[in-house]
């Protein structure tokens, strides 16, 4: 069983991993080969030499897909930036995972009476201050209780013959 001093430590160990991070950038790099139209190009040959290789990276920012291309120069830091962004997107997930586990211990070893309820929030299911709990149409809700009362003044009129007050 993993104590709370360990969980919050391993999230404190992600938060440093997290600020080690360098340069971050989403997506994945592939290798293009194009044909041209030229007749009688080497990418027109049996068996073809296309043309190429072209990086291409492409991502999705803000709900759209962009693709780039990336100069054979640029290749090794762009790859070091898509691997940072999964270290990245890894790190949150495990971030994330511990927090949830750290929640439930923390629940679970010191409870209290809320029930997963807002702090100052009523149980709902206790009589409120309000409401005149020695009344059987005290407990119901708002729609059952005009029901409630339109029967109850259905009844009395029909037993004691006493008109309902308005």
């Amino acid at each position: 069983m993993t104590t709370e001093a360990q969980l919050t430590d391993k999230i404190q160990h992600i938060k440093a991993a997290l600020l080690a991070l360098g340069d971050l950038r989403p997506g994945a790099l592939s290798e293009q080969y194009n044909t041209c139209r030229t007749p009688g190009c080497r990418c027109k040959a049996d068996p073809p030499q296309r043309h190429g290789p072209y990086h291409q990276l492409s991502y999705s920012h803000h709900g759209r897909s962009r693709t780039e291309n990336i100069r054979p120069e640029h290749i090794d830091a762009v790859n070091s930036q898509i691997a940072n962004y999964r270290k990245l997107r890894d790190l949150i997930d495990q971030w994330i995972d511990t927090a949830i586990e750290l929640d439930r211990l923390r629940r679970n070893t010191h409870p209290d009476k809320s029930h997963g309820r807002k702090p100052g929030k009523p149980d709902p299911g206790a009589p409120s201050p309000q409401t005149d709990t020695s009344h059987p149409a005290s407990t119901l809700k708002p729609l059952q209780t005009r029901a409630f009362q339109a029967f109850d003044a259905q009844l009395r009129f029909s037993t004691f013959g006493v008109q309902a007050a308005a």
